[in-house]
């Protein structure tokens, strides 16, 4: 009855048609089912660690919804593919293979049918035109509006100028192909950016693209992304330095900030209690000494003040962590090899459940053969056949070999990773 309340009254609000109001009740119940159904059948093991799933989750799912513009949803058809969307990038976006994804699949098309009465098939809302709803269709907009995008070549397309706009204000610009599973990645990243406390973990082999991902997508977003810079004398001492500053700009000041912070960036394990105190509760106890928190006091007196709250020292103190918490989107990218990330998600919980996850899969074939079409573009050869040919050896040498550490694996137990990065070198 809560999420049917926050929905019902949303869509009401906001003047969307009966129709679409009609729909709160089917929409509710469809995104519970598939959580009692994932929580029942989809366990966590020790591969799957991060299969943990509670209501914050589903209160995730409503807030996506709760993003769009009555504008840009008229029909309960694309209400429908937006229900899909958004319980695609809270659930499905963490599994870890394609099993578990076309299972979801499965899942998805069974409930809309019974429960918002659409009848989608799978093939038509997962391959032939993947649901995308973003928000940078119209870039630069002051009023950027949540909608559906229906153009696939078109969004690639606007990533492409906002990656050149990037590359040319940026001391190190990045060379991105965009194929389908990277702009996806991009608009998944960016659609997490957007929500006030939006705080993401991607998880991928090193050279996956998930930095970059993170770049283009505050870029998108038009946030500042900041990163530590790690050198022989950096410790905890330093890297609560720069929490505080993060905290100030965002706080503060008021300025939406990314702070991108990789697992190669650990120096000690208490960095990532930091981080898990301030995803869970927005600030690391006894951060600020006494005269800076008076400082913060002092700054943030005209705040309150805007806001008609009345300025005593604790309220100053709430509004700066509740600033901070808003305008402050902590990216975590991870390495899934080894024990490393499951013992740490286990030590600190706060990095499943205070993010949202986006699991890089392998590169596809058709992956493989963009990217080296691209860089081989430069590269005299004698004809466009060969040059057709070598393409798509270089994908099938990459996928060949990744197939074989498959089989080397289910033989002798050993992993033997091929990352995106080995494919570059190649």
């Amino acid at each position: 009855s809560i999420f049917s309340s926050i929905l019902g009254g949303f869509l009401k609000s906001n003047k969307f048609d009966a129709e679409l109001l009609e729909l709160t009740g089917g929409i509710v119940t469809g995104v519970l089912e598939m959580f009692g159904t994932i929580t029942k059948e989809l366990l966590p093991t020790p591969a799957k660690f991060h299969y943990l799933f509670n209501l914050r989750d589903v209160s995730k799912v409503f807030q996506g919804i709760l993003m769009v513009n009555f504008r840009k949803c008229k029909t309960t058809d694309t209400l429908a593919k937006l229900f899909i969307h958004e319980s695609m990038r809270v659930f499905s976006d963490r599994f870890t293979n394609q099993q578990d994804q076309i299972w979801f699949q499965k899942l998805v098309i069974t409930l809309q049918t019974r429960t918002v009465g659409t009848n989608f098939e799978a093939e038509e809302i997962f391959e032939q035109k993947p649901i995308t709803f973003v928000d940078f269709l119209k870039p630069g907009s002051a009023s950027p509006y949540y909608e559906e995008a229906t153009d696939m070549t078109k969004l690639a397309s606007i990533m492409n100028d906002q990656l050149e706009e990037y590359n040319i204000s940026s001391s190190t610009p990045m060379n991105l192909v965009f194929f389908m599973d990277a702009i996806n990645h991009v608009a998944r990243c960016a659609r997490v950016l957007r929500q006030p406390r939006g705080n993401a973990m991607l998880v991928g082999v090193g050279g996956s693209g998930k930095q970059s991902t993170t770049r283009l997508a505050a870029h998108i977003g038009q946030l500042e992304c900041r990163q530590i810079e790690i050198n022989r004398g950096y410790g905890l001492n330093e890297f609560r330095e720069d929490i505080k500053l993060l905290m100030i700009q965002t706080g503060v000041e008021g300025k939406p900030t990314v702070f991108l912070f990789t697992d190669t960036q650990i120096v000690v394990e208490t960095m990532l209690e930091d981080l898990n105190n301030v995803l869970n509760s927005g600030e690391i106890p006894n951060l600020f000494p006494p005269d800076e928190l008076d400082k913060i006091v002092s700054d943030m007196l005209p705040v309150c003040k805007s806001l008609g709250v009345p300025e005593t020292r604790d309220n100053c103190i709430a509004q700066f962590i509740s600033r901070s918490r808003e305008q402050l989107h902590i990216v975590l990218c991870m390495s899934p090899v080894g024990d490393a990330l499951r013992i740490r998600c286990r030590q600190f919980p706060a990095l499943i459940n205070c993010t949202t996850i986006d699991w890089f899969q392998e590169w596809p074939k058709s992956a493989l053969v963009s990217v080296a079409n691209k860089y081989l573009a430069s590269l005299e050869l004698p004809s466009d056949e060969l040059r057709t040919c070598v393409v798509e050896l270089c994908g099938t040498v990459h996928t060949t070999v990744s197939q074989e550490a498959e089989a080397l694996f289910a033989t002798l137990s050993r992993r033997t990773y091929t990352t995106p990065k080995s494919y570059l070198d190649l």
